[in-house]
């Protein structure tokens, strides 16, 4: 009443239109003085009671008992503060991740946004984070530590890992892999496969491991110690592949294929290695990108054929190796011509000598610095001694296996001359200040140049709040606009660093105390700043 008669004193006469209008202006009036006022009679600790009792309403969608999210404990943390310019409150909380996630993240910012509204809760923001549950974060922290030293442990004693690849399947990839690999081991090196193709698995084919390795009797067996898996052997090579574990058909999607792939890779105890070859998949996919992460990966062998459809494909791969900083150490150009075995003649299969192609063929050394290309005819012992499971290369052949050894070979110097330079494998560290809650990272390879270029390009501050609004993952993306979901305003400001570890050669990832982990490119660290 006292706000309808301030109204009337403003608004004069009483007419229809009037009286409207002043019955809005007072309801007006009403609500942002009661939205105002009333709020002074809440603290935190009273708005987060009312926020438990709100989330209790809320049933989750998979139980059939239809428990609610905070009974089925899916609520991880509830954290309320108030503002003290405005004295609105500012609610946040962890959501366990699960298939309902952007369901409920979007139905709990709705009802408590309604609710607190009903109950003249003035609210500021509302943020739904992504959270694991306590008990799994345990769990997961403990996996994680055994995974590490279980991985530590099972590569520990590998120099280097070298990536055979294509991204056009069936160019002879696996062929060449196994072939350089067996003659590395002629050399005197020791060497390991491991076979990264879950839907294709060609190892047990290419070898013949399973009837001849005597000491696994034709079955992986398993250290009860270490709990690391023991390889196959065949010639003294040290072999892994999904295809020993399962026989059939692997119809699985992506998440569980990278699973599978890092339990192989890390479970298995692989010994003194001077040489590791993994046999990628074809295509650039989550596979590729997971061993980029997890793996140190010394070089890339790169095998296409002269066709232009291959070259195309082959190209992206090369390009996606860049990117992760690992170097191509040569391509191997397969099937490139035909040797006759009556008169000699030497038949190009993919026209790749004629004047069209010729003006398409690439220059790797120009575009890409690859200074080695190799080329391999189509040679029908090749394939006749991989269906015998017995790499050509172990037996007497005077065609291809000078070729291999010149690969092997060209392996050999590359690699070594980086290790020469070891100083570039590991250019960058990094120094956590807690007090001014920032982070550099300084790369030690700039250090000895001028101190104008060192002070601009060695060096890179971020701020903890500025380095985690950029983060790019899914969660913090979105994948189909590439719009920034997180905002930089709703992140905690005392929010922490809890852990740093190296990502390959490219990245770094970064654990907050938030509980997500961050991956960021050492380019995208170096070449911005927090401001940008």
């Amino acid at each position: 009443k006292f706000f309808q008669r301030t109204t009337a004193f403003h608004v004069g006469h009483s007419t229809p239109s009037a009286n409207v209008w002043r019955s809005h202006h007072a309801n007006v009036m009403w609500w942002t003085f009661k939205m105002k006022y009333s709020t002074e009679a809440y603290t935190a600790d009273s708005v987060r009671d009312e926020v438990f009792n709100v989330l209790r309403g809320i049933a989750h969608p998979s139980s059939a008992a239809q428990h609610d999210i905070v009974y089925s404990g899916l609520i991880k943390r509830l954290n309320v503060r108030q503002n003290s310019d405005t004295n609105n409150f500012v609610i946040s909380l962890d959501l366990e991740l699960d298939r309902h996630f952007r369901d409920l993240k979007k139905q709990i910012s709705e009802v408590v946004a309604e609710e607190m509204r009903a109950k003249s809760i003035c609210v500021e923001s509302i943020r739904v984070n992504m959270a694991a549950a306590a008990d799994n974060k345990h769990k997961a922290t403990q996996a994680s530590a055994s995974s590490s030293g279980s991985s530590s442990s099972a590569l520990k004693n590998v120099k280097r890992i070298v990536a055979v690849a294509s991204c056009k399947g069936g160019v002879g990839k696996s062929s060449c892999c196994v072939n350089v690999a067996y003659t590395l081991s002629k050399l005197n090196y020791k060497v390991g496969i491991f076979d990264a193709d879950i839907y294709g698995p060609s190892l047990p084919t290419l070898t013949s491991a399973a009837m001849y390795d005597q000491s696994n009797e034709g079955h992986l067996r398993q250290d009860l110690h270490t709990q690391l898996i023991y390889p196959m052997l065949y010639e003294g090579v040290k072999l892994m592949s999904f295809g020993y574990v399962k026989d059939s058909f692997a119809a699985m999607r992506g998440p569980m294929v990278t699973n599978v792939i890092q339990q192989l890779l890390f479970g298995t105890d692989w010994g003194h290695l001077d040489y590791l070859l993994v046999d990628m998949p074809p295509g650039t996919n989550d596979i590729h990108i997971t061993l980029s992460q997890k793996l140190h990966i010394d070089g890339a062998l790169v095998v296409t054929t002269p066709q232009q459809l291959s070259l195309i494909d082959v190209v992206k791969g090369i390009e996606m190796f860049n990117k992760v900083n690992v170097p191509t150490l040569a391509v191997i150009k397969n099937m490139t011509h035909y040797v006759c075995t009556h008169c000699g003649s030497k038949q190009d299969i993919f026209n790749a000598t004629s004047s069209t192609n010729k003006g398409r063929s690439i220059d790797w050394q120009h575009k890409y610095g690859i200074e080695h290309v190799f080329e391999l005819p189509v040679y029908p012992l090749i394939s006749q001694f991989s269906d015998y499971g017995d790499p050509i290369v172990l037996n007497k052949d005077t065609v291809v296996s000078p070729i291999f050894e010149a690969i092997a070979n060209c392996v050999v110097q590359q690699l070594s001359t980086e290790q020469a330079g070891a100083a570039s494998v590991h250019p960058y560290e990094w120094q956590i200040d807690t007090g001014d809650r920032k982070i550099k990272f300084v790369h030690s390879a700039l250090q000895t140049q001028t101190e104008t270029e060192t002070q601009s390009q060695s060096q890179s501050e971020w701020d903890f709040v500025a380095l985690r609004a950029v983060c790019k993952c899914a969660l913090c993306v979105d994948e189909l606009t590439n719009a920034q979901i997180l905002k930089k305003e709703d992140i905690d400001k005392d929010i922490r660093i809890n852990h740093v570890k190296e990502c390959g050669r490219y990245a770094v990832e970064i654990n907050w105390s938030d509980g997500h982990s961050s991956i960021y490119s050492l380019n995208a660290l170096f070449n911005l700043t927090d401001s940008q």
